[in-house]
């Protein structure tokens, strides 16, 4: 599962070097958390995708915002938006970032 495929960044304000930002966020959001050697609480938990629709953006949503300015210092998440696609079992996520 990757979050990172279907999500879509808005950025509000100067922020430089877009295309290494969305880098990072893709990196960060398709690791599962646990998987990296030296620091297993880099990524995301993607249990959470397993659960009710509601439960789940809630619990990504907080795990964003929480790990965003952890790893990547120059940024912080805003706001984090889902739009579910009930047909073909999709959830696009929109991710909207400022500058520290």
């Amino acid at each position: 599962m990757n979050i990172s495929r279907n999500t879509v960044y808005k950025f509000e304000g100067e922020i430089r070097d877009k295309a290494s930002i969305i880098l990072q966020l893709n990196t960060l959001f398709s690791t599962p958390v646990g998987s990296v050697a030296l620091d297993r609480d880099f990524g995301l938990d993607m249990t959470a995708i397993d659960l009710p629709l509601p439960i789940a953006q809630a619990k990504i949503s907080a795990e964003i915002i929480d790990k965003v300015p952890r790893y990547i210092p120059d940024i912080r998440v805003k706001e984090v938006l889902f739009e579910a696609d009930a047909i073909n079992g999709e959830l696009r996520m929109e991710v909207i970032i400022k500058n520290v």
